[in-house]
């Protein structure tokens, strides 16, 4: 009977064991991106293209300005219909004003997700790189806030900013 306790204690500790054997590690993916060379020139490009869309969105606001004024000025010295046809025109000119900015937004965010692909793929491939030669199973992201607590030893940024190789600022 007491063989039969020990082999079954041998049979549930021993996967128990193998659990908290397995190795982790976490970084901060924020952190090691904003370390990346490659990130300066995102940043530029990203500035480049939403200058360029508020220079646009500028224009048609400026657009939008002066032509309210000058319909405002001339409204007593015009007919009805043509007063009509400019409020007309105004509010076309507002409503695509609205949708460039919705517009704007969605490419401007397209935009940022095509700079970065490139950049994010490097880093997976650097992650699971450390973890093979690591030899750890489990890595968290702590930029995502899925870790709360993480012993410092256990924290792989160096590594895969060596992986990267990222010269520390």
């Amino acid at each position: 009977m007491r063989s039969d306790v020990i082999i079954l204690l041998a049979f549930v500790l021993l996967p128990l064991s193998r659990l908290y054997s397995q190795k982790m590690g976490h970084f901060n993916s924020q952190r090691v991106m904003m370390m990346m060379p490659e990130i300066k020139k995102i940043e530029t490009e990203l500035k480049t293209y939403q200058a360029d869309i508020e220079n646009e969105l500028r224009n048609l606001m400026k657009d939008l300005e002066d032509k309210t004024k000058k319909y405002q000025s001339e409204s007593e010295t015009k007919t009805k219909f043509v007063n009509e046809s400019r409020a007309k025109e105004l509010q076309d000119l507002q409503q695509k004003i609205i949708e460039y900015r919705q517009q704007a937004t969605s490419d401007l965010k397209r935009k940022e997700t095509e700079l970065l692909q490139p950049l994010i793929k490097k880093i997976n491939d650097a992650i699971q790189k450390v973890s093979k030669d690591k030899n750890i199973k489990y890595i968290f992201d702590t930029s995502k806030g899925s870790l709360v607590v993480a012993p410092p030893g256990d924290d792989i940024t160096g590594h895969l900013t060596k992986s990267l190789g990222i010269k520390k600022k």
